[in-house]
């Protein structure tokens, strides 16, 4: 059940059983197309889960957002095998997540929602190389060979990764607003 939000927003307050289904329901999603990966550079591959926890976030909370991320990323393990692809992506679903979900929950403004979406993206890049640069080599990739793969791929794979997510997460958080909204 919906009760109505007294603040200056208006934001619906769920119930924990609703907060439940739904973070479910976006951890589902984001698990089924974090099988989808598209190519964008040679070994790197975009996958769009992160949009999922982003939603989760915008709608239901930051951290609760954070939590559907985190979750993909164990249930994505759990299939693959790929421990260390979790905690990587845990890291870098919170960066993304958070400062844009953080800044969604407490404005309405457009061009402040945007400039949360930037920070994310920001966020997103740096947490994904300074990751990138501390896992490699322990998986036996040379230090100067990840260093070289900084410019010419993890930086533009990276950029092109937060900008895709953020801006099909932006237009869909349109849609899909007034619709749990409307549901409650």
């Amino acid at each position: 059940m919906v009760k109505p939000d007294l603040g200056s927003q208006s934001r619906p307050v769920f119930s924990p059983a609703r907060k439940i289904v739904l973070i479910a329901l976006f951890t589902a999603l984001g698990l089924i197309v974090s099988f989808v990966e598209i190519p964008i550079m040679p070994n790197l591959k975009y996958d769009p889960a992160n949009i999922m926890a982003l939603l989760c976030g915008f709608i239901v909370g930051p951290l609760w957002g954070v939590l559907a991320g985190a979750l993909m990323a164990l249930l994505h393990a759990l299939v693959t095998g790929n421990w260390w692809g979790a905690v990587v992506n845990i890291c870098v679903a919170t960066a993304f997540v958070l400062p844009a979900a953080l800044v969604y929950r407490h404005t309405q403004r457009t061009i402040l929602q945007i400039v949360g979406l930037v920070l994310s993206c920001i966020l997103l890049v740096v947490v994904a190389i300074v990751l990138n640069v501390a896992i490699y080599p322990l998986l036996g990739t040379p230090l100067n060979t990840v260093v070289a793969m900084i410019i010419p791929l993890l930086l533009p794979f990276n950029i092109i990764k937060g900008v895709l997510n953020a801006v099909l997460a932006f237009a869909l958080i349109k849609a899909l607003r007034l619709l749990v909204w409307q549901l409650g």
